[in-house]
């Protein structure tokens, strides 16, 4: 396993170009899947079905979830170096005006005796692999029960890049990787080798601290701001506004249930009764007859006019 090399990505906290909360919104509600795994000699190539409704925006555009590759070891740097491997996950624009050609999601794997959904779905497609399609270009169908890639992404804070007008792509860093046990990684790195390094000089990492949003809430649902490294500037911005009536249902509900507004409703009751109490008794001191509030001797008028 290599510890360096000047091409690569190195995804790390000390590496970031700036800081990329609102724009870079990851928007994704990932719906269940076949799988058709081929081993592809560099890594295990895992097909996925096609979705009748695009489950992913990034950057406002909608993407399709096409398939996902696993490769060992990563090929990517974490913190200066190479992991046990990495799963990317790679989507096709639904329009054909998008500026990319995929939007990639990458992971991490790392060796470890602790683990999560992502673990137990990724072991069971390695051990599927390693024991029907051994050899490159063999090929063998999953059977996981609603498989969804809900269950192996993180919601958690991610970096972000782009390459040109090819890819956009997000990585996640060691804090949120997927562990394996070593006997699946052995597993895994004996049905597959090392692959080529794709150059990285130059591109540049931005830190989204937000997360994604799971919702699967797409296009009209958040504000977008252009990347740019901590300091700089630009004139243009792109900006969405959230839709109005459900903010405006949000800020009544919202005002209902406040304990301020509560408290001052009923301050605002009882002010109401001491004042005609204290009409009242000075009504009495004052040896005047008791005399009804104007609003209820105009209404017994209007009441007695109406019979006669």
């Amino acid at each position: 396993m290599s510890n360096s090399n000047a091409s690569q990505l190195n995804v790390s906290n000390s590496n970031i170009a700036g800081k990329c909360d609102l724009k870079c919104a990851y928007n994704f509600k990932y719906t269940s899947t076949s799988l058709i795994a081929t081993n592809q000699g560099a890594s295990i190539y895992v097909k996925m079905d096609v979705q009748k409704t695009p489950p992913v925006t990034y950057n406002t555009e909608s993407y399709n979830a096409s398939f996902f590759n696993i490769v060992s070891p990563s090929a990517n740097l974490y913190n200066g170096k190479q992991t046990q491997g990495e799963i990317n996950i790679f989507h096709t624009p639904s329009s054909t005006t998008a500026s990319t050609n995929y939007f990639v999601v990458t992971i991490p794997l790392y060796e470890s005796t602790n683990s999560n959904s992502a673990t137990n779905l990724l072991t069971q497609i390695i051990t599927n692999v390693a024991s029907s399609a051994p050899s490159t270009g063999e090929q063998t169908t999953i059977n996981i029960n609603d498989f969804t890639l809900q269950n192996i992404v993180p919601s958690k804070p991610f970096y972000s890049y782009t390459i040109g007008n090819f890819i956009n792509g997000i990585v996640y860093g060691l804090n949120n990787a997927i562990p394996l046990s070593q006997d699946t990684l052995t597993s895994l790195s004996n049905i597959i080798t090392a692959g080529p390094i794709e150059d990285m000089s130059g591109v540049e990492l931005y830190y989204n601290k937000l997360g994604p949003n799971t919702s699967g809430s797409g296009v009209g649902d958040g504000i977008y701001i252009s990347c740019k490294p901590t300091g700089e500037s630009d004139s243009s911005t792109d900006v969405e506004v959230s839709n109005s009536t459900n903010v405006t249902t949000n800020n009544l509900s919202s005002i209902l249930n406040n304990p301020l507004f509560v408290q001052i409703f009923m301050g605002c009751l009882v002010f109401i009764v001491i004042f005609f109490v204290i009409s009242i008794i000075f009504n009495l001191l004052a040896g005047k007859p008791l005399q009804m509030p104007n609003y209820l001797s105009t209404k017994k008028s209007a009441s007695s006019s109406s019979t006669s």
